[in-house]
């Protein structure tokens, strides 16, 4: 029941932020008004990350994160190459 309802709240939420802007270009103050432009991040418009850890789907990155740690963590142990070799 919980991932269930986090997914409908989810959904719930993204309907309501699409329909606060399309209300937003539908009726502007005046004629001759600034549309708002839309940017990533600011309130009423998540990122993609932040939609899909509402959603609980940010295992795909957390996956990838991991292996760049790990990728990280060999480089790291590797010796480096000095170059001055004949």
């Amino acid at each position: 029941m919980g991932k269930a309802w986090e997914e409908i709240k989810a959904t719930m939420l993204a309907s309501a932020r699409q329909g606060a802007k399309e209300l937003a270009q539908a009726l502007p103050a005046f004629p001759d008004s600034i549309k708002p432009v839309e940017q990533l991040g600011t309130p009423g418009n998540p990122t993609q990350l932040e939609v899909n850890h509402e959603k609980g789907n940010d295992t795909a990155y957390q996956q990838w994160l991991a292996s760049r740690q790990q990728e990280a963590a060999a480089r790291e142990q590797q010796p480096l190459e000095t170059g001055l070799e004949r």
